[in-house]
């Protein structure tokens, strides 16, 4: 999402949407889009200059020839491979609870994360498979990222108890453009309450400055859009917000906006929120508050396990830097003071420390915690919003062929865990791959799949079929995993 060598497709691709988008946003900048842009240009430059602070070591190896092939995608795999010397790296069993849901609720699921997928590509036509999705309305990006492309889509009919009623499906762009990027490296806390304030709360709420200014800059429109939905088609009952990535970090805010300020035109309206390797984006966990409002339905944040952009607000993000560093034998370049005896306590969480403190000048602490098995992850600045269901690919013991000593190659099996946000805080993600919009396809289509064959016995039919063998089959190759044929 956020490495470098995206920027030019994603840049190529971008310029192809707005030859088939059904609405233009608006091109002339606003003051208040103005001010956003200089701050996520001013924030982002921030941030790459203490990443090459912190990466120095890296970034003059780029331009030598004793490395074959990518060194981005290189130094990507030996962070991946470093972190997985923790066991705080992976969901292991028993960190959270398993979690399942019915088959019409996980073809809404998956109805969201195709949702979540399309507004990249307005043009391409929703599958036939699954819910039929209408397509109701595409609203371009502006240049400089401050408002971000959403579409709209219709469901007639869910068979979930209780969700009566049509449901819009509201999804908003993630990283496209040099632009989105700026956005999310403007990862400055700033208040959040003229966008909402949620009752209960005691005490302000913050978030990341760039999805906040573009989640400012979408609500009228968007309000506007629904509202006129609504008037056209008065069976729509249930609204559901949807986005990957800083999409999904910036549903999530859009989301809140509607909760706590509801127009008067919406008032019978339920509304949900579905988000698919979401950014965090608040300076509070309010998934328990949230769904104590009498106008909330779903709450439901998706993380593939190892995506490292559902950990990524800066704290972390700096962290990541000092395991890198380790690897190397350099000291961190910014960390807490850590108290053994409390990261014992709370299994490497630092959460009992605040943010500021004196810098560690050398990797004993680390190197001790590295015997132990636990990285020191500082306290998160940001969080996500909704129960966070990490989803987990797992492959069963190989089986023995009757007659052979060739072991049969195992399938894929998908584990869905409910994991606390304290449980959270404590993984240590790092991988890029995993947070594709494809990679979280795959694990929801075989998420549908799974559950129809626990309840039906089958996946109902030769399409089905293929389309489950498909994914797995993707997932198999990305794994490295070759099948042993018959």
């Amino acid at each position: 999402m956020w490495t470098p060598k995206a920027f030019k497709t994603r840049a190529a691709k971008a310029s192809m949407h707005s030859a088939v988008t059904l609405v233009n946003s608006a091109t002339t900048l606003t003051p208040n889009s103005q001010v956003a842009s200089a701050a996520n240009s001013q924030a982002s430059s921030a941030a790459v200059a203490e990443l090459t602070a912190g990466l120095g070591f890296v970034f003059d190896q780029l331009g030598g020839e004793d490395e074959p092939g990518d060194l981005v995608q290189l130094h990507l795999e030996r962070l991946a491979a470093e972190a997985a010397k923790y066991r705080c790296s992976r969901v292991a069993d028993g960190t959270g609870e398993d979690w399942t849901c019915s088959h019409a609720m996980s073809q809404l699921l998956q109805a969201a994360c195709r949702c979540s997928s399309l507004v990249y590509e307005p043009s391409q036509q929703p599958s036939l498979w699954g819910l039929q999705l209408a397509p109701v309305l595409h609203r371009t990006p502006s240049m400089m990222g401050t408002v971000k492309a959403a579409s709209m889509w219709k469901i007639d009919h869910v068979r979930i108890p209780g969700w009566s009623g049509k449901t819009l499906m509201v999804s908003i762009r993630g990283t496209a453009t040099k632009a989105d990027h700026m956005v999310n490296m403007n990862g400055e806390s700033k208040d959040a309450s003229s966008v909402f304030k949620l009752e209960g709360v005691t005490t302000s709420v913050n978030a990341h400055a760039g999805f906040l200014a573009c989640a400012k800059t979408l609500i009228p429109t968007l309000t506007r859009d629904i509202v006129d939905q609504i008037a056209v088609d008065g069976a729509i009952s249930n609204i559901v917000f949807t986005g990957h990535s800083a999409g999904g970090a910036v549903a999530s805010l859009v989301f809140l906006n509607f909760v706590c300020h509801s127009p008067a035109q919406l008032s019978s309206v339920k509304y949900s929120l579905v988000t698919f390797g979401a950014a965090p984006a608040t300076s509070q966990s309010l998934t328990e508050l949230c769904r104590k409002q009498p106008n909330v339905g779903l709450l439901m944040a998706f993380v593939n396990e190892y995506d490292m952009i559902s950990r990524s607000d800066k704290a972390y993000l700096r962290s990541i830097v000092d395991l890198y560093r380790s690897k190397y034998g350099l000291p961190p370049v910014a960390s807490p003071l850590l108290d053994h005896q409390k990261l014992a306590e709370t299994g490497g969480s630092l959460s009992h420390i605040g943010t500021t403190g004196p810098s560690i000048s050398s990797i004993a602490v680390h190197a001790g915690l590295k015997a132990g098995g636990v990285w020191p992850l500082p306290p998160p600045v940001f969080h996500l919003l909704g129960d966070i269901i990490v989803l987990r690919i797992c492959f069963d013991s190989p089986e023995m062929k009757e007659d052979s000593d060739d072991a049969v190659s195992p399938e894929p099996l998908l584990k869905t865990d409910k994991v606390s946000p304290d449980e959270f805080c404590k993984l240590l993600f790092c991988d890029i791959s995993v947070h594709r919009r494809t990679a979280y396809l795959e694990r929801l289509n075989m998420l549908v799949g799974e559950i129809r064959l626990r309840e039906f016995g089958s996946v109902g039919g030769d399409t089905a079929n293929s389309i489950t063998e498909d994914f797995a089959e993707e997932v198999l190759v990305e794994l490295g995993v070759t099948r042993t044929a018959p």
